[in-house]
C-alpha cells in the first residue's frame, strides 16, 4: 500500500498495469488518498499542482519514436487550431488501445497494432499522452477523456523516479490539469472532500 493509501499509483504499471475491474468507492477518504498521492508525486517532482493552462513538451529530437513525433503534433493541433474529425477518430482508436491495454507503444501497424511487444516503456510516450488527454478532456469534457486521464497519471505517478528531468514538468503539468478537472467535476457534483 502507498503512504497515501491511494494503491493506485504504486508498482510498476508499466509491467503490470492496473485492470481496474469492479474497482470499490471509498467516497470522500478516497478522494483525499487520491490528492495526498498527487501531491506526494508534485512534491518528488519538483512541480506544482497549480494548472496555469500550459503544457510544454521537451525540444524534439532526431530518432524519436513515432508514438511521440504523432503525441506532438496532436497536442499542438488541441492547444492550436484544434482537431478535425479524421484526427479526433484517430486519437480515439489510440485511447480505446490504451483502454484495453494500460499500454502506450512506440510504434503502431495499421489498426494500433503494436510494432514491438517490449516497447511500451518510454515514459516520454506516456507524459505526452498525458497531455493530449488532458487537453481533449478540456475540450470535449467527457468522462472517457477523464478516466484515460487518471490512468495514465497513475502509471506516471507509480513510476515517477523514471521519469527524465526534462519531462518532470510536463509529467507536473498533466497532475495539475488532471486535478483542476477532478476538482471542477466534484464541484459541478456537490462533492465535498
Amino acid at each position: 500500500m502507498s503512504v497515501s493509501g491511494y494503491d493506485y499509483a504504486s508498482g510498476d504499471l508499466l509491467e503490470s498495469p492496473h485492470t481496474y475491474f469492479f474497482s470499490p468507492f471509498d467516497g470522500a477518504s478516497f478522494l483525499r488518498a487520491w490528492q495526498q498521492s498527487r501531491l506526494e508525486a508534485a512534491t518528488e517532482l519538483a512541480s506544482g499542482l497549480d494548472d496555469d493552462g500550459a503544457c510544454v513538451l521537451p525540444a524534439a529530437r532526431v530518432g524519436e519514436p513515432p508514438t511521440l513525433v504523432y503525441l506532438r503534433a496532436t497536442l499542438a493541433l488541441l492547444e492550436g487550431e484544434g482537431l478535425d474529425a479524421d484526427g479526433w477518430r484517430h486519437f480515439d482508436c489510440l485511447l480505446r488501445n490504451f483502454e484495453a491495454k494500460r499500454r502506450l507503444y512506440d510504434d503502431y501497424a495499421a489498426g494500433f497494432v503494436s510494432r514491438g511487444r517490449l516497447d511500451h516503456l518510454d515514459l516520454r510516450v506516456y507524459a505526452a499522452f498525458g497531455a493530449v488527454v488532458a487537453a481533449a478532456a478540456r475540450q470535449r469534457s467527457t468522462l472517457r477523456y477523464t478516466n484515460a486521464l487518471l490512468k495514465v497519471a497513475d502509471i506516471l505517478c507509480a513510476c515517477r523516479t523514471r521519469v527524465a528531468i526534462e519531462w518532470t514538468p510536463v509529467v507536473g503539468a498533466v497532475l495539475a490539469r488532471e486535478r483542476a478537472i477532478v476538482t471542477a467535476i466534484a464541484a459541478r457534483l456537490g462533492v465535498v472532500w
